[in-house]
């Protein structure tokens, strides 16, 4: 694996979906980053959502914000342009998708499911892909996303 070293420019996130919430941004935020919430104590704030550092994501930012302003936030059932972690590997459609713990925050990479009802460690879904992306395809590192966000669970069913 080999992290996206920035996060690109993301025009038009929104591809379709009505189901906008307004969210107060307690850091830099850029349009098309997975949100989650800051976990700070403050009502609706959020931020880059990082695996294992941020909380629950929410959704996907539908525009620059800085911290402290309000940034509209896409979630579930919306479908949006996300940003695939990694530079070198590809994120299939139908994939299942969680944040990453890429350090510029706000990207998101396949969840890595296992026969038997076992699955890796993965805290968060954040949605299911509907475009194939190749982080080393220039400008192929972006694909649409179905806002699906919640708590991933594991039963085993053997």
């Amino acid at each position: 694996m080999a992290d996206l070293g920035t996060f690109p420019t993301i025009r038009n996130v929104l591809c379709e979906g009505d189901n906008i919430g307004e969210f107060t941004a307690t850091s830099t935020i850029k349009a098309g980053m997975v949100v989650a919430f800051a976990a700070n104590g403050l009502s609706m704030s959020v931020i880059p959502a990082i695996k294992a550092t941020s909380g629950q994501p929410i959704g996907v930012a539908l525009h620059d914000a800085a911290a402290a302003s309000v940034v509209s936030v896409a979630m579930d059932g919306c479908i949006v342009n996300v940003v695939n972690a990694d530079d070198t590997a590809v994120l299939d459609a139908g994939d299942i998708v969680e944040d990453n713990a890429n350090a510029i925050g706000g990207t998101v990479s396949a969840v890595a499911l296992m026969d038997a009802g076992v699955v890796l460690v993965v805290k968060y879904q954040v949605g299911i892909m509907l475009d194939i992306t190749d982080g080393a395809t220039v400008g192929g590192g972006i694909g649409r996303m179905l806002v699906s966000c919640g708590t991933f669970t594991s039963a085993n069913n053997a």
